[in-house]
């Protein structure tokens, strides 16, 4: 069927999501609005003769792009809200000298100054922040604080001493609920996220890594599971940013808090297990700033309209 190839029992699974998602998403002049038609029209595909004018528009839908076998297999698609809140406005992008003098103080035995030799001309995605946001290399942060495996076993203790380091930037503006309960069987970096967290970090030169994402805005109102989905077999120029890096951002970015309870930021990069007993996928990491900023967990399972995941834009491999 044109770019999709769909066998009859896959058309079969595509009637529901045909029917609420086409007008939603493609809305194209001449492409017919009424979801009960869609729905009619994939059910009687299986029998119409290929060269019927009902079977050529949904094969014209189904090659377009916009549907694709792989998005419908998103099993939380649906898990969706309309977010209620927005970023802090006005939200002043830093510079690269901005960057640099917060990490150097942040952590003087990493080097800070490749931030300040970034080439220009970067793409920044539409769906994106607009802006560049800087965070350690995990390898090289590891060696440093003495912790070994950091994108395994050893990435717990390495999220902890960020933690540490950020309660003593913001003193008692600062609560982790999660203290001493960041081991190796409480947290772990989601399968999809560390492999490719190890890619990019083995292709960087400097000891720090630009990256360009969303905090938030892009999958405001979506479940973390839903997002994580939507990464990972839909939008894969995406990747789901784990607390790591948002903590490391909350290091230099303080105008990012603002003061009236607009920080609210999922971390679908992460797994974890409250209880510690290695029973992942149910959780993952949050920063949230109600009076200060706090870092918990939270349930993946449902959306929220307060609530926005953070991802960033997946680099290609040469």
């Amino acid at each position: 069927m044109g770019k999709t190839q769909a066998t009859p029992g896959q058309i079969w699974e595509m009637i529901k999501a045909l029917g609420d998602r086409l007008p939603k998403e493609l809305g194209q002049v001449g492409y017919h609005q009424d979801p009960r038609w869609y729905n009619e029209r994939v059910a009687e595909l299986v029998r119409l003769s290929r060269n019927s004018p009902e079977a050529q528009q949904i094969e014209r839908i189904l090659s377009s792009g916009a549907l694709t076998v792989e998005s419908l297999s998103n099993p939380y698609a649906n898990e969706k809200v309309k977010p209620t809140r927005s970023y802090p406005n006005p939200w002043p992008v830093l510079t690269p000298e901005q960057w640099a003098e917060g990490y150097q103080k942040a952590y003087p035995d990493l080097d800070a100054s490749c931030i300040l030799e970034l080439e220009s001309g970067l793409v920044i995605p539409s769906w994106c922040d607009q802006r560049v946001y800087w965070r350690p290399r995990l390898d090289r942060f590891g060696q440093v604080i003495g912790v070994k495996d950091p994108y395994g076993k050893g990435y717990g203790p390495c999220l902890e001493w960020l933690l540490n380091r950020l309660a003593e930037i913001y003193g008692e503006g600062f609560c982790d609920y999660r203290k001493g309960a960041l081991t190796e069987k409480h947290v772990r970096l989601e399968s999809t996220t560390r492999q490719y967290l190890e890619w990019i970090d083995s292709q960087t030169k400097g000891d720090y890594v630009p990256e360009i994402g969303s905090l938030g805005g892009c999958y405001a109102g979506y479940s973390v599971r839903n997002c994580r989905e939507d990464t990972a077999k839909v939008n894969k120029d995406r990747w789901a940013w784990p607390a790591f890096i948002g903590g490391s951002i909350l290091l230099v970015d303080h105008v990012r808090l603002g003061r009236n309870g607009l920080l609210n930021i999922d971390f679908p990069g992460d797994e974890y297990d409250p209880d510690g007993r290695s029973q992942f996928g149910g959780y993952c990491l949050r920063f949230r700033f109600h009076d200060r900023l706090k870092f918990s967990c939270r349930w993946i399972g449902y959306p929220d309209e307060y609530w926005g995941s953070a991802v960033g834009f997946r680099r290609l491999r040469n």
